[in-house]
């Protein structure tokens, strides 16, 4: 049986990519961010579909990213694009093959990373508070580590380890990198 990923999940700007480096780190295992992945196969950012109206075409390919990721017989961890807990095929996958890490954080800290972030697409505060209200539950339903992301990165990653030793179907991910 293929290995089970640890998934790191969270609104953009939440800190996925930052959370996944230290967990790869800290683990020992290969990391996978669907963001450097689709600038890696298109050429282009979030913010690039943003500007040029394409969210649409951005959602499929993150969907396609972590389904892809989540194929690999190795674990990884994976740093996933926020939209992907809105895909009930996504959601199903992610039930399967990982143990999901949901980074939590308050709509106004969202805010201001999303703004100094240069590779995100634009989204105005109302938009914003919508779509937090949208996939909140979705991230609760999938997450087996749920994190304040508001904690130092340090803090997040060992908050993560000791929970992955409680969870039985997270222990695999473990069990390798000892």
């Amino acid at each position: 049986m293929a290995d089970v990923h640890l998934v790191v999940t969270g609104m953009m700007g939440s800190g996925k990519t930052t959370t996944a480096t230290a967990l790869s780190r800290r683990l020992g295992l290969p990391m996978r961010d669907s963001d450097h992945d689709i600038e890696l196969v298109t050429g282009r950012t979030g913010a690039d579909f943003g500007a040029a109206g394409k969210v649409d075409e951005l959602h499929r390919l993150e969907e396609a990213m972590l389904l892809g990721a989540l194929a690999l017989e190795r674990s990884h961890v994976i740093a996933a694009a926020g939209w992907v807990v809105e895909s009930a095929l996504c959601r199903h996958a992610l039930a399967r093959r990982a143990c999901v890490v949901y980074l939590r954080l308050p709509l106004d800290r969202l805010a201001h990373r999303i703004d100094a972030g240069s590779h995100r697409r634009t989204i105005a505060p109302d938009e914003l508070a919508a779509i937090d209200e949208r996939r909140r539950p979705l991230f609760e339903q999938v997450a087996d580590v749920p994190v304040d992301g508001r904690l130092p990165a340090v803090e997040v990653v060992d908050a993560v380890v000791a929970r992955l030793d409680q969870l039985e179907s997270c222990c695999s991910i473990l069990s390798r990198t000892r």
